[in-house]
């Protein structure tokens, strides 16, 4: 844009599509008002979303960068788009709610995407197979408590359901809050990194309900990341300022019991566009 970038220098690559398209083609119409007429009108206005609104976004909306995203393929039920990083997670989430939108909050017409980063000049077949295996990856997506499968995203690794992708990128502009404010600097932001890859490998061996003494100690990251956050949050502030600072980094431990490894998504947002 004509800012330039902030952060790091890195393509993101987005790979989406719409989510048992046969079987809404099959069954999405009730039997007694199925005619050729109607299942074409349903396929036509699937594809319109993606050959027209999704280029109309593209090319209107400079405020977030989407203007800079080129795409390689949209239409059908399907897209594969390239751009900066940072605009195509924005784009992501943009683009599920309008999608939303456009069926009408329809919770069986959904689609999943994948989202893969990359140094700039990698050839253009490795950056597909990137974001088909982030895309693969979501669409593999269940939760077996409650049954609910697909409707999902890949970004960092991490695969999560569009609502959890919302809800951790909105705690990304809370950290964002903490570093405007001059509650934490990166090296707390780096210790915080690891509290994320502590807690989701005591995650894994709780489900797995085995450990060494060794894997153990990653149950450590609690305590660890009071103790960081009383010595090195918000150290420039007066008493009053610094205690709530504290106290509202202290949150950060609620969010690694919910999300686990899923929050390093929120986090590496964040320190990749300060880099």
């Amino acid at each position: 844009g004509k800012g330039g970038y902030r952060g790091i220098e890195a393509l993101g690559v987005l790979k989406a599509d719409v989510d048992d398209l046969g079987y809404l083609m099959s069954c999405g119409i009730e039997e007694r008002r199925f005619t050729i007429s109607r299942l074409a009108t349903l396929s036509r206005q699937l594809n319109l979303f993606f050959t027209l609104h999704l280029p109309y976004l593209l090319q209107t909306d400079e405020k977030n960068g989407f203007n800079e995203i080129y795409t390689v393929f949209a239409g059908g039920d399907d897209l594969f788009l390239i751009g900066p990083w940072n605009s195509v997670i924005r784009l992501a989430g943009v683009l599920r709610e309008r999608f939303a939108e456009y069926v009408c909050s329809n919770p069986v017409i959904h689609f999943s995407a994948g989202i893969s980063l990359h140094k700039p000049h990698i050839p253009i077949r490795r950056l597909a197979e990137s974001a088909e295996a982030s895309l693969e990856k979501s669409k593999a997506n269940r939760d077996v408590k409650t049954g609910r499968e697909k409707d999902s995203v890949t970004v960092f690794s991490e695969t999560m359901f569009w609502d959890e992708f919302a809800r951790i990128i909105e705690l990304g502009e809370k950290i964002e809050d903490w570093i405007e404010k001059g509650w934490v600097n990166n090296a707390m932001l780096y210790r915080l990194n690891e509290f994320i890859r502590m807690s989701g490998k005591e995650k894994h061996i709780r489900e797995r309900g085995e450990a060494t003494l060794n894997a153990v100690d990653c149950i450590k990251w609690r305590a660890l990341l009071g103790y960081s956050a009383e010595r090195n949050v918000g150290k420039d502030l007066s008493a009053e300022q610094r205690e709530d600072a504290i106290r509202e980094f202290s949150r950060s431990a609620g969010w690694l019991e919910e999300y686990g490894s899923r929050f390093k998504v929120a986090l590496w947002h964040v320190l990749y566009n300060h880099r």
